[in-house]
């Protein structure tokens, strides 16, 4: 029980302690020579640190309900050093990351309000970047 209690409080700590920057609402975005353009169905992807590391990944273009269109949500884990993991839960056929395992690594980047999402893919990685949403 000890363990339990102890796993929870080490995982509570890391993950507000090294991403309170990646904390809220990010909204994709493509950089086209360093100027933000925005995407025509962007992908929002929201950390939620309240709630014990809980993500969803919301698009109003693919969700299935329109009222709250989730496309994949799950909980994060993150480190000082810029990674990060995905433990994928429920995953629509048109989520944001190509390969579907139910464990995504990423590295991750904040530079002031743009995020830097890069994943394997496909013998090699793609970087998706977001916007701090201002809500």
């Amino acid at each position: 029980m000890k363990m339990i209690i102890s796993f929870i409080l080490l995982s509570l700590f890391s993950t507000s302690s090294f991403g309170d920057n990646l904390s809220g609402s990010w909204l994709e975005i493509e950089l086209r020579k360093g100027n933000s353009v925005n995407v025509e169905c962007p992908f929002a992807f929201d950390f939620d640190f309240d709630n014990l590391g809980k993500y969803s990944i919301l698009n109003d273009c693919y969700g299935d309900n329109p009222k709250l269109p989730e496309v994949e949500t799950g909980n994060f884990e993150l480190d000082n050093k810029g990674n990060g993991v995905l433990n994928r839960v429920s995953i629509s056929n048109d989520t944001i990351f190509i390969n579907k395992p139910n464990k995504l690594n990423f590295k991750y980047k904040i530079e002031g309000v743009i995020l830097k999402l890069t994943y394997p893919h496909k013998g090699g990685a793609q970087t998706l970047t977001f916007k701090k949403s201002q809500s």
